[in-house]
């Protein structure tokens, strides 16, 4: 059987790996020419080497600088000079996207025989990164499996999530590799630049941070993936429905993690579908009632213990009940944040919820992010942010203890993730200390409709986007004025716009500061569209739609 880096090193020069967003094909050839150039130029460094590529092209020459020059590959989730520099990825060790451009050239690189170690970071339930190191040859154990299972069925692979997370890398890199087939050399950004080049035998790498956020209207049947992939949390039983509403396709799960690789699949046909091990996986329950996990996809010889809580069947499946790591103190008492979640997505209103424990005057605060259902919204425009949470705290009285209703509300489009469609604690908090954008404009009188709204606002000097723009003559940008109908339309109703796409964009003046504004707004809660009109003394200054 073939190995990836075989498959990378023999491949014919002109077998296609990957295509761009633009069609163009880029070949092994040219992936081996931009590694060979590399090599030559880290030849004389040592230690470990990093890496973030938005491309595959770049990881897999990446993957196979590491091999020819024997060191380890440390994969990074995100590509800020802050975060290079506080996991010491220096300028002689980064590689990044400074991939050479691509040319019909070829290489012949020697690889060592030693196994080739990558680190991933992951964030757990802390937020802290915390590195886990992984072989190529168990993440290729992993891909050989699912291969078994899909390959013959899919001719080309696309994804929403990031190639840098261990997920995204085994199945848009490795497996199409060892299969044969081409993958989208980039994450795509939007369903809309994604559907363009999905097919029916392709196979969709996504997530439900990306599964959540479905176009309003199913694709043509053109358009329909032969397999959704989602991992990275459990994919909500209504979301699962909608992907196969909208792509035609029912998503496969994946649970699992950094750590342990795939543990088990499932399609949620109903709302206690069970998850089914993955084959070779065995379970062990500790003397403190944790569970334990052998499996093929970790190294040999060791066992992980799992941070959820399982029940097992007759049969071997199992159902989720609670991470095991989510049991917090709140006024002395255990609180299990899954346990207060699981009773918030209970309430009609409510589509999704993420508890916490935040920061406020000097004291823990359980707190709620709340992602509302059309419904939901509706009310939070009518009663306002605050008597919102103030109606779902008493809705909550008869089921939860004192200490188990959250006392901090934030109402949001989505759940915020980071690349790898992670929840991240870190960004979680900044929900609750950024101030809303009403606080900022403090408008002098706002009407709310439905789902429509009026205000009038100052342009006041010391808005944040008159800084640099521009130096003797400051206006308010147009991205600027986008920006504001998508947060306030988030505040006032807890909806974000399907995308960021901007259609029907006019800009007739400009905004200067301390003009009073009037903007009139509305948001389409089923296509999920705002459409925006900003004037100034009458005057029509912009209009647009987003979404």
């Amino acid at each position: 059987m073939t190995s990836f880096l075989d498959s990378l090193l023999r491949a014919p020069a002109d077998k296609v790996l990957f295509s761009t967003a633009k069609g163009a094909a880029i070949t092994a050839g040219q992936v081996r020419a931009a590694a060979a150039a590399l090599a030559a130029r880290h030849a004389a460094n040592r230690g470990r080497l990093f890496v973030f590529s938005r491309s595959l092209t770049g990881l897999a020459a990446a993957i196979l600088v590491a091999a020819v020059t024997r060191r380890a590959l440390v994969i990074l989730p995100q590509d800020t000079p802050a975060y290079r520099a506080s996991v010491g990825a220096d300028d002689a060790s980064f590689l990044g996207d400074c991939v050479p451009e691509h040319t019909a050239e070829d290489a012949s690189l020697e690889i060592a025989d030693a196994p080739l170690e990558f680190v991933f970071f992951t964030s757990g339930s802390s937020g802290a990164a915390k590195e886990i190191p992984k072989t190529l040859a168990l993440l290729e154990t992993e891909a050989q499996y699912w291969l078994g299972l899909i390959g013959d069925r899919i001719d080309q692979v696309s994804g929403t999530v990031s190639h840098q997370h261990i997920y995204g890398m085994i199945f848009r890199l490795i497996l199409p590799v060892l299969c044969g087939v081409a993958s989208r050399d980039e994450t795509a950004l939007s369903w809309e630049a994604l559907l363009e080049h999905v097919g029916r035998r392709t196979l969709l790498v996504s997530g439900p941070a990306h599964l959540t956020r479905l176009p309003p209207h199913p694709v043509g049947t053109e358009s329909r993936p032969v397999l959704i992939l989602s991992s990275g949390g459990p994919l909500p039983e209504d979301a699962a429905k909608q992907t196969e509403t909208v792509l035609g396709t029912l998503p496969l799960e994946i649970f699992g993690s950094t750590e342990t690789g795939g543990i088990a699949r499932r399609q949620r046909t109903h709302t206690d579908t069970p998850w089914t091990p993955l084959d070779g996986m065995r379970f062990d329950v500790s003397p403190e009632g944790e569970t334990i996990l052998y499996s093929p996809f970790i190294q040999a010889g060791t066992a992980q213990k799992l941070d959820d809580h399982l029940s097992f069947n007759e049969d071997g499946t199992f159902q989720m009940i609670a991470r095991t790591d989510r049991i917090v103190k709140i006024e002395g008492k255990r609180v299990s944040l899954a346990r207060v979640e699981t009773v918030l997505r209970s309430h009609p209103d409510i589509d999704d919820a993420v508890v916490l424990v935040t920061q406020s005057g000097g004291r823990d605060r359980l707190s709620a992010l709340i992602v509302l259902k059309p419904g939901g919204s509706l009310k939070l425009g009518e009663f306002s942010a605050f008597r919102m949470g103030k109606n779902l705290f008493a809705a909550l009285r008869d089921l939860l203890e004192p200490a188990e209703i959250p006392k901090r509300w934030r109402f949001v489009a989505a759940i915020p993730v980071n690349s790898q469609s992670k929840r991240v604690l870190s960004n979680l908090v900044d929900c609750f200390e950024s101030p809303a954008l009403l606080e900022m404009l403090a408008p002098e009188r706002i009407a709310i409709d439905g789902f429509a709204a009026e205000m009038t606002f100052m342009a006041e000097p010391g808005l944040p986007w008159f800084d640099g723009h521009f130096p003797g003559l400051p206006i308010m940008p147009g991205l600027a004025q986008v920006h504001i109908a998508v947060r306030l339309a988030e505040d006032i109703w807890g909806i974000g716009p399907a995308s960021m796409r901007v259609s029907r964009m006019k800009f007739h003046r400009i905004i200067q500061p301390n003009e009073r504004i009037s903007l009139s707004f509305s948001v389409d809660p089923d296509k999920r569209q705002i459409q925006f009109s900003f004037k100034c003394e009458n005057v029509l200054v912009s209009t647009g739609t987003v979404g």
